[in-house]
């Protein structure tokens, strides 16, 4: 076979691997929501210091009831990245203001943390399967999907 025939057959693609991302990635939106937090503040505080612990839940209920969202809720982070998106989840929240919820090492970290990981994953999945050629026939219904099997 000439040189000149074989390359009219397939075409290779070069598959450079999954997109990583990062919460500095361009185009990564990071969004905060509180929610609702349905359970009582008494009883969620256990620090060993009962009159301090009574003073804390009062404090958070004072705050909560002149309408400060940041007293006492449920914390909703969505991160987004091209079409993608995580959402993490985070009960009985009691914080000064959203920068005090945001701080670099809390919980707030974390979140952002696991749904990028999250995100990682969906998109070395997407890559994969745009890349694959057994997926696309499978997609296409050329191949018997082996999942489908079992």
């Amino acid at each position: 076979m000439s040189n000149k025939k074989a390359k009219r057959g397939r075409q290779a693609i070069a598959y450079v691997g999954p997109t990583k991302i990062t919460k500095e990635t361009p185009g990564v939106s990071i969004e905060v929501t509180q929610e609702y937090e349905d359970l009582e503040v008494s009883g969620q505080f256990a620090s060993g210091d009962a009159a301090a612990d009574k003073e804390m839940i009062a404090k958070i209920i004072r705050r909560h009831n002149s309408g400060d969202i940041w007293a006492w809720f449920y914390a909703k982070v969505t991160v987004s990245f091209d079409g993608l998106t995580s959402d993490q989840y985070l009960g009985a929240c009691s914080y000064e203001d959203e920068a005090d919820f945001r701080r670099d090492g809390g919980y707030f970290s974390d979140m952002v943390s696991e749904a990028i990981d999250e995100l990682n994953a969906q998109i070395a999945k997407r890559d994969h399967f745009a890349a694959c050629s057994h997926c696309q026939a499978v997609k296409a219904g050329k191949l018997p999907n082996p999942v489908s099997a079992y």
